[in-house]
């Protein structure tokens, strides 16, 4: 069995998680975390554990931008689990080693600044993949999943992507916890949200669209708002369906508390009641709408995820989520170029992966 090697850049929540998931691949040899922070390497260190003898575990305490070329092409990828205001150099890096790399996305911006790396990585035979979280990344996949698994010769018309990670007791109002960073909170939405509109790519403001009812089941009533979390999608799906938004879930009344709460004091009024222990859980939904023989016709797929004692839900469905992705681009099986997951890994052995670690259903 061949072994591949990993090295983690950024030893924070995500970081952890995605060491956690390798450390338990059969065919994983070595995994290096690499962190400006020795006490976030300490904390990755008790958390990812030692109950693998096979894996050579290293972490390295200093600046991972600074890690010369000849350590990077020791590896069969780098993932970046750092601010993704360091993704395109990091990823630069990767391209001058002639070593993979993979990120978990997150700022439009930055991802398309890395897609100019795109003919270099081709001529080098190299895989870039980005966005791979779980949205976007695990949720773009199961978008693919919908489409192929519509009815043959179904045009599809909308595509909905329903995602949030929410305590699982609501506690008190406006029933938030800290399940990610408050500044990424407060920029989906106070940022322009990318969306598909009449086979269009365009941005709205999340501030300004209509709160949606949202029904969880056997869980409860939530409220959904579009926001950014689309990524690379209505670009690559602009001729294939006329509408796509992507739309965060919240328990009922939150939206109106944030939309209420001017941008400057957003973080602020979010901290004191962020810093909760309880139980949470992340539901995503992908609804593909379309129409044959003049029928509307739809297939819905949903993922769910639950927090344990060591990793909160959205630390797991973004941190393994990645794991899977990273390990598919280490065994050879991912196109070469600056490609999302669902356009570069082929796409039933990334499904299958997944299901592996979540619930998914379809219907």
């Amino acid at each position: 069995m061949a072994k591949y090697s990993y090295l983690i850049c950024g030893a924070g929540s995500q970081g952890r998680a995605i060491a956690y998931r390798l450390a338990r691949f059969p065919d994983t040899a070595r995994i290096m975390l690499a962190d400006i922070s020795e006490t976030a390497l300490k904390e990755a260190e008790d958390k990812v554990g030692r109950d693998t003898s096979l894996v050579e575990f290293e972490f390295f305490c200093g600046n991972p931008l600074k890690i010369s070329y000849l350590e990077l092409a020791k590896y069969d990828i780098v993932i970046s689990a750092l601010p993704t205001n360091l993704n395109y150099n990091l990823a630069k890096l990767c391209l001058k080693s002639g070593v993979n790399y993979c990120d978990l996305g997150g700022n439009l911006a930055i991802t398309k600044k890395l897609l100019r790396l795109n003919k270099k990585a081709i001529e080098k035979k190299l895989s870039f993949l980005v966005e791979c979280g779980i949205q976007p990344g695990a949720g773009a996949v199961l978008v693919k999943v919908g489409c192929a698994t519509m009815k043959t010769g179904a045009k599809i018309d909308k595509i909905f992507i329903y995602v949030g990670g929410l305590p699982r007791n609501p506690g008190k109002y406006p029933y938030y916890k800290k399940l990610f960073n408050l500044k990424g909170l407060r920029d989906i939405l106070y940022e322009p949200a990318l969306i598909l509109e009449n086979g269009k790519p365009c941005f709205v403001n999340p501030i300004k669209e209509k709160v949606e009812k949202f029904t969880i089941e056997n869980i409860g009533e939530c409220e959904a708002l579009t926001t950014g979390g689309l990524g690379l999608l209505p670009y690559n799906f602009k001729d294939k369906a006329r509408s796509m938004r992507e739309k965060t879930l919240r328990w009922p009344e939150f939206w109106t508390f944030a939309k209420n709460t001017p941008k400057k004091d957003f973080i602020k009024s979010f901290e004191a009641l962020s810093a909760r222990n309880d139980p949470d859980f992340t539901y995503l939904e992908i609804q593909v709408i379309g129409s044959f023989e003049e029928k509307e016709v739809s297939v819905i797929l949903s993922l769910y995820c639950e927090s344990d004692e060591v990793f909160t839900s959205m630390e797991k469905t973004t941190g393994f989520s990645a794991a899977h992705m990273a390990r598919l681009v280490a065994q050879g099986k991912s196109a070469y170029g600056v490609l999302p997951p669902e356009e570069a890994l082929p796409l039933n052995e990334i499904f299958l992966e997944l299901k592996k670690n979540f619930n998914i259903k379809t219907r």
